[in-house]
Parts: C-alpha cells; sequence; structure tokens
C-alpha cells in the first residue's frame, strides 16, 4: 500500500483524470502529471526517485518518477473500481493508458456532482452564489439517502445553518420544528438575558430518524385520518442518525466539530432519549486506509464513494433520475469557468490561472491532516446573510442557481 503522502498525490491526480473524462470522454492517464500546477520537474523529488551511485541520467531519475506516478494512479483507480463495482463510472482502457468515463454507470448523477464540488477552484467560490447553494444541495441529497437507507418511514431535516427555505431562521424555531415532528427533541432553550447569542447549529447539518411502528400524528400539526384517533407508536426510543457535511479541502480538521456536548450547553435538553448516532458526509475521496481509521472518530463516514453506493443501492430508477435533474443546475455552476477578476489600478487581483479541460481549475493539493489548514472551502457552517424562513425540508434542491 502506498504511503499516505503517495495515496493522496494519486488521489488528486485521480480526480483531475475523472473531471477531464466527463468533459472529453477519454483521457490518458499521463495527462493528470502534466497540466500546469503539477509540472514533471519535481517529480523526482516527490515520488523518491533518488540517483544511483552510478550517477543515473536526469532522464533516467525522471522517467523512474513518472512511472511510479501512474503507478500509483493506476493503484487509486483500481481501488475506486473495486469500491463501487459497476457504479464507477469510469474504466481504465484495455491497454492501460487511458481513463474512460461511463455516464450509464451512475444516472443520479451523484458521483460527478460529488467530483465537481470538492475539486472547485478556487474554493472562496462556495462563498458566493451559485455555487454556494450546491453545498446546501449535498446536504440534502445525503438527508434523502440516509432516510431512503434507513427504510420505509424514515425522514430527514437539515438543521444545518445557513437556512434556505426548509427551516425556521432561527435555531429556537427549527428545535420547536423537531420536537413536533420527532416526538423527541425535548430542548428548552433559554430565554431573556440567558438566551444564547450564538445560534450556531453545534455541527449538526442533518438529522435522520425512523420510528417504530406507523407513522405519528400529531393532532397540532396533522389532524388524524377520517376523524379518528392518532395511531401509531409514539413512545421514545428509536434510530436517530445526526450527520455533519464538510465540503472543504480543510474537512479533516472538522471531524471533532459535532459536538454533542458543546450543543448540550448552549442547548440544554434530550436529544434522543436512546441516544444517537453520528455520522460525517463529505464529497471528497478518502484515500488511505490510516486516514480512514483516523476519521471514523467523527462517527460513520460516508465518502464520494459511500454517497454514490447509497444512491445506487437506495434509488429507484424514477428517484435517480429526479436526483440528476435536481443536480443538474449545481453541476452547470460547479464546473463554470471561474469569474475573471478585475485587473486594473489598484484592484490587487491577478489573472486567474490557465484552466485544465474538464475542471474550473486544477485544485490545490489538500494539507495532510494535523497540518495547517488552507483558507475553509466548506460552506457547511459560518456566517451567512439574514436567512429566510419557510418549509419543504424534504427537497435536494431548494432555491437551485439558474442553469449555466
Amino acid at each position: 500500500m502506498p504511503s499516505r503522502k503517495a495515496a493522496r498525490e494519486a488521489g488528486v491526480n485521480a480526480d483531475q483524470l475523472e473531471a477531464a473524462a466527463v468533459a472529453d470522454g477519454t483521457v490518458p492517464l499521463i495527462n493528470a502529471l502534466n497540466d500546469d500546477v503539477m509540472g514533471l520537474d519535481d517529480l523526482a523529488e516527490r515520488y523518491g526517485a533518488a540517483r544511483s551511485p552510478d550517477g543515473n541520467s536526469d532522464w533516467e531519475v525522471q522517467d523512474s518518477a513518472q512511472e511510479r506516478a501512474i503507478g500509483d494512479l493506476q493503484l487509486e483507480l483500481d481501488r475506486r473500481r473495486t469500491l463501487l463495482g459497476a457504479r464507477y463510472p469510469y474504466r481504465v482502457t484495455d491497454d492501460g493508458n487511458a481513463l474512460e468515463y461511463l455516464p450509464d454507470a451512475c444516472p443520479s448523477r451523484v458521483y460527478e456532482f460529488c467530483l465537481a464540488l470538492s475539486t472547485l477552484h478556487p474554493g472562496d467560490r462556495l462563498h458566493h452564489k451559485p455555487e454556494a447553494l450546491a453545498p446546501r444541495a449535498f446536504e440534502r441529497l445525503v438527508g434523502r439517502l440516509l432516510a431512503a437507507y434507513l427504510g420505509a418511514g424514515a425522514e430527514f431535516y437539515r438543521l444545518g445553518w445557513p437556512p434556505e427555505n426548509d427551516r425556521p431562521g432561527t435555531m429556537r424555531g427549527a428545535l420547536r420544528e423537531l420536537r413536533q415532528r420527532t416526538r423527541e427533541w425535548e430542548i428548552t432553550p433559554p430565554s431573556g438575558a440567558d438566551a444564547p447569542a450564538d445560534q450556531g447549529d453545534g455541527g449538526i447539518d442533518l438529522v435522520v430518524w425512523r420510528r417504530f411502528g406507523s407513522p405519528v400524528f400529531d393532532p397540532t400539526i396533522d389532524p388524524p385520518p377520517d376523524g379518528g384517533e392518532a395511531t401509531g407508536d409514539a413512545r421514545l426510543g428509536m434510530l436517530v442518525l445526526l450527520a455533519q457535511c464538510a465540503c472543504g479541502d480543510d474537512w479533516p480538521g472538522k471531524r471533532k466539530d459535532l459536538c454533542l456536548t458543546g450543543f448540550g450547553r448552549r442547548w440544554p435538553g434530550v436529544i434522543s432519549f436512546a441516544g444517537q448516532i453520528r455520522c460525517m458526509a463529505i464529497p471528497h475521496h478518502v484515500h488511505h486506509l490510516a486516514e480512514w481509521r483516523d476519521s471514523c472518530e467523527a462517527g460513520i463516514l460516508l465518502d464520494r464513494v459511500r454517497v454514490t453506493w447509497l444512491a445506487g443501492s437506495v434509488l429507484t430508477p424514477g428517484d435517480a433520475t429526479d436526483v440528476a435533474t435536481v443536480l443538474a443546475p449545481h453541476l452547470a455552476a460547479l464546473r463554470a469557468p471561474p469569474p475573471e477578476p478585475k485587473i486594473g489600478p489598484g484592484s490587487g487581483s491577478q489573472p486567474a490561472p490557465r484552466r485544465v479541460k474538464g475542471m474550473s481549475a486544477r485544485r490545490r493539493r489538500p494539507p495532510a491532516p494535523g497540518a495547517a489548514a488552507p483558507r475553509s472551502r466548506s460552506g457547511s457552517t459560518g456566517s451567512s446573510p439574514t436567512p429566510r424562513t419557510g418549509t419543504s425540508p424534504g427537497t435536494i434542491g431548494a432555491e437551485p442557481p439558474p442553469e449555466a
């Protein structure tokens, strides 16, 4: 197995190659090493191809490094194919020299959406519309998939900030709504001078649950059918998942952000009387087993492969088509070239880097876990303009961006 560093290099190369294949259909593997950001001149240093005692030539050193880089890339592509099987929307050609895009393998376009979201460059585009809407679409997508995975009758609620016409504009209102829908979440928010100024979600972007028995009708929300009595198992204790979603390269530093202790200090009470299961969902692909083990401290980890597997496992053909339709405008926005910077006296801007075909530009390599993180690209938490209230928590793409 490659080292963490080599696996990370191969993962970034694989992402770039997959994005280019979406645009061109088939791309040579060597293209992953021939872009304007990752030049061939530093391959020997990064892949440990040192000179022999006999003094091998520069081209021999470079050739050895290139072979190692392509070998690691092929291993990474094979690993993804092994994990997803027929749901992996790519294949290496028979001669082993190119990657071919297979659009019919993932009719929901979930893999392509996660790929575009995790390779967006520059990352701060996620803080501006229309790209800023994509992380919320990812959260709703994960909620829909997890609810379908739990089975008939399961529901989800997007609790993350900012609201997007899918929950009340305040955390107090959202918690009250959760209480009504689940019969749990017995939380009494402090009021008056004790009310928390911070309306944060404590890292809880999604709540997914499945109750036992028939659905419960709350007379304060829905009248019982046919005027009869409310039916169903309304007793406490059911399966509850709490999920955090992180879309930026700095996601390893957010593995502890879903902190129930901190949430309880701000919003005292009981979330679930039977306990809850934590999850973390990311559009990225985790490349190394050791990094995967480290990431499990966040709970059940759902990376790009697992999210795609869920989509292929729980969505009907009609559902997959619906998801693809909802994700289409977000995909178009994420794949669009970045806006041209303003160049002129006092603008402080520099020309945009040359684009890599099939991507908005080559993504920066993510830092190693534990290293100083770059500026966050995640849209999962943080400040936002004044939210708008509304309903429809079960839709994936509330307020989609305009067609690009």
